[in-house]
């Protein structure tokens, strides 16, 4: 399968049904593959919570995350930090994204390779931690597919799934059934696995819809 053609064909989609042909190519594309095998680059998302930041009496705000990316070229070994992403929860609210510290630019050698992203999280996350992850994922799926990359596969730990899908769609994130199309709209395609492999579900970004 040429993963770049599939990429074009899934920008432009003209029907609801074209959606369920899609979730069913880039499962093809995406499900039982071996990372260091089917991909060039490898994006980690780690989080870790900043505990005692802003918390002072009668603060509103919740919990501060921090998210931090990390590109590897899977072949050389070389491992580079790219940027931190803060995220935090108000009382009462859900989690926003509320900076960015960029220290590397995407590697050139990156361009228009296959990258996979992956979420690192510790075991019985609490349910704020992975929801506040996901939204490392938007900026980053946007500026990967600008640089021409394949980058439709998400992986997350299997006790993360459904919680991590959650957050995904109160972004704009739909399965493919439910991924509204339109000649005027450009859907950005993802697959979120498992891992282990066992669940996946393709998934479109669509911006207009973010909750």
């Amino acid at each position: 399968m040429n993963l770049f053609k599939v990429r074009q064909a899934f920008l432009q989609p003209s029907s609801i049904a074209f959606c369920f042909t899609l979730q069913a190519m880039l499962c093809g594309a995406a499900c039982g593959q071996d990372l260091e095998k089917d991909f060039e680059y490898l994006i980690e998302v780690e989080a870790k919570p900043m505990e005692g930041y802003l918390k002072y009496k009668d603060s509103k705000f919740g919990t501060f995350y921090k998210l931090t990316v990390h590109s590897s070229d899977l072949k050389t070994k070389e491992k580079v930090k790219y940027e931190d992403l803060f995220v935090c929860s108000k009382l009462g609210e859900k989690p926003a994204l509320v900076g960015v510290r960029r220290y590397a630019a995407l590697p050139k050698e990156m361009k228009k390779k296959r990258v996979a992203t992956v979420i690192k999280l510790p075991e019985k996350s609490k349910e704020e931690e992975i929801i506040a992850t996901s939204y490392a994922v938007p900026p980053l799926i946007v500026e990967l597919f600008l640089n021409d990359n394949y980058a439709g596969s998400l992986y997350v730990p299997t006790d993360s799934f459904f919680t991590f899908k959650q957050g995904l769609n109160s972004q704009g994130f739909q399965s493919a059934a439910q991924a509204v199309s339109t000649a005027n709209t450009s859907l950005v395609p993802i697959e979120l696995l498992s891992q282990p492999l066992g669940r996946h579900e393709a998934m479109f970004y669509q911006p207009s819809l973010k909750k």
